[in-house]
């Protein structure tokens, strides 16, 4: 029988994925390219392993995570303006 790798879950994962609620941030913690079903949630913690520092003090990793979704909200945003802007595009 093949034995789960136990992979430690940072504070911060743990705390997002109660937010997210699903458990899905914390599945692709522990397998990033899993097929979970939940791309935002993949995307989410993708972004975060790039980003932050998880072997800083809490409050680091809060930082860069904070800057890191900050900048993804935002980049969203734009995406949802341009499409926004396409609709009033389209003939009525």
């Amino acid at each position: 029988m093949r034995q789960r790798k136990h992979v430690k879950v940072p504070r911060l994962i743990r705390e997002i994925d109660y937010a997210y609620g699903d458990s899905l941030i914390e599945a692709y913690w522990r397998e990033p390219y899993g097929n979970h079903g939940d791309t935002l949630a993949q995307f989410i913690v993708l972004e975060l392993r790039d980003c932050v520092s998880f072997n800083q003090a809490l409050k680091s990793q809060i930082d860069e995570a904070e800057h890191a979704i900050g900048q993804a909200t935002k980049q969203l945003e734009q995406c949802m303006e341009a499409l926004i802007r396409l609709r009033n595009q389209c003939p009525r």
